[in-house]
């Protein structure tokens, strides 16, 4: 191109063998920096290669005739070279022995796979630079976006891996979840048909509304993270692919959901309807058949209620599960010890209560008889009936008539206040005091 050891092509294609994982590899728009003594070698040594554009397709299962598997490609053409001299020539060969590549970058790489039911899935559009070196080739790659057919598109933040012939092992990855949280991915893969892809993602703390459907947004609330989850997927046959690990709930909050108002009638707590715990737990396991929750495990903060148990809900939103919660006595005092009740004693100072969940993420179902029980409503108190007078031997009742009504009697008048004495009869009292 622009220089003597500098080498230009529009597309280049790759013809994988039968036992490659690879089905095509298409680039388009190359560069290749050349060193120098490539042009008196056998050998191209390529200081860096650049291209605009390349699309890879795997296929575990691809289906290749006869001819096309035990084809080893054209035979070489004698280009006059006599190999004399140790391989020295004076130009540049079409027919390299051997091409040692030192560097490279791209601006768009496209991978494209088939999903568990087949449907097409993808990472696309991702920009880096790679270095080769003791048959390694080491990857740093920016931008893009992985797309199956399970889970929405998630974009990427950056890949940093390593190849080394058919291993694949990806040392760091963070991927964009939502609202602003990455998951953070590491693992391997084993590039062949009979391989398999083995990934390890930690989830920093997210509040579920971007986690959950719609329809739990407000029903479901709290802080969501997960250390050390496992995906695990086959690319030729084998279990379908699964997505599992521990999590924790911080802050969550149960409301609005049937069996929540109908436990806390049941003990006479209006206020755990809004069912809250500090940390709720448990251990989560995906499939392309079902999303199940086991190991469930929560306390409120008062440390009066315990909640264990599963769920597990159907991609067509269909849900079933068991929780089984355990009240402490305090939730009973105040009732008569004979006194049904849906909570069992177990001893310890405990009752537990079994629920069956079932129906869909928009009208749950439960085994709990009745949402407001009538043995633990509160009734008022009834007033003291008045007692009992027992007439004496020989009494007779008063007759039953009406009493006459009894006359008013007026009040008294007030006596006026007496009249003041004049100077004169003043004086007069004086004298008889003082004995004249």
């Amino acid at each position: 191109q622009t220089a003597p050891d500098q080498l230009g092509n529009a597309s280049l294609t790759l013809s994988p063998s039968f036992q490659d994982l690879l089905a095509s590899a298409n680039f388009t728009n190359l560069t290749a920096q050349l060193a120098a003594g490539s042009w008196l070698s056998e050998d191209w040594t390529l200081r860096s290669l650049r291209f605009h554009k390349a699309d890879l397709v795997f296929d575990p299962a691809k289906k290749m005739d006869a001819q096309t598997m035990w084809q080893t490609g054209p035979a070489p053409v004698d280009r006059g070279v006599s190999g004399q001299d140790g391989g020295f020539r004076i130009g540049l060969t079409s027919d390299p022995a051997a091409i040692v590549l030192e560097s490279g970058h791209f601006n768009e790489l496209n991978l494209t796979w088939p999903g568990p039911e087949g449907k097409p899935e993808s990472l696309t559009q991702m920009e880096g630079n790679f270095q080769f070196s003791d048959q390694t080739i080491r990857m740093e790659m920016t931008g893009g976006l992985l797309d199956t057919g399970s889970w929405p598109p998630f974009p990427i933040h950056q890949v940093n891996a390593r190849l080394h012939g058919t291993a694949l092992e990806i040392i760091s990855a963070r991927l964009g979840f939502t609202a602003g949280h990455e998951v953070r991915v590491t693992g391997s893969a084993e590039l062949v048909p009979a391989g398999q892809l083995k990934l390890s993602a930690d989830i920093a703390p997210i509040l579920l509304k971007h986690l959950l459907p719609d329809i739990w947004a407000t029903s479901v609330l709290g802080s969501f993270e997960a250390t050390g989850s496992q995906w695990l997927s086959h690319f030729q046959s084998g279990p379908p692919p699964t997505l599992s690990g521990p999590f924790l709930v911080r802050g969550a909050v149960l409301r609005g959901l049937p069996f929540v108002d109908k436990i806390a009638s049941l003990l006479r707590k209006p206020e755990l309807a809004l069912m809250e715990f500090p940390t709720f737990s448990g251990q989560f396991a995906w499939t392309p058949q079902r999303t199940r929750l086991s190991g469930l495990s929560a306390t409120t903060t008062d440390g009066l209620l315990r909640l264990k148990g599963e769920i597990a809900i159907m991609p067509d939103g269909n849900l079933t599960g068991q929780l089984l919660f355990e009240a402490n006595d305090a939730y009973f005092a105040g009732l008569p010890p004979d006194q049904p009740h849906l909570f069992s004693p177990t001893g310890g100072g405990w009752r537990t209560l079994t629920v069956s969940l079932g129906g869909r993420e928009n009208s749950l179902t439960d085994n709990i008889a009745s949402p407001q029980p009538s043995v633990i409503q509160k009734q008022p108190t009834p007033a003291p009936a008045p007692p009992l007078i027992t007439l004496p031997a020989g009494a007779r009742p008063a007759p039953t008539t009406a009493p006459r009504p009894v006359q008013a009697v007026p009040a008294p008048a007030v006596p006026l206040p007496p009249r003041p004495l004049s100077e004169a009869e003043l004086e007069r009292q004086f004298n008889e005091i003082i004995g004249r």
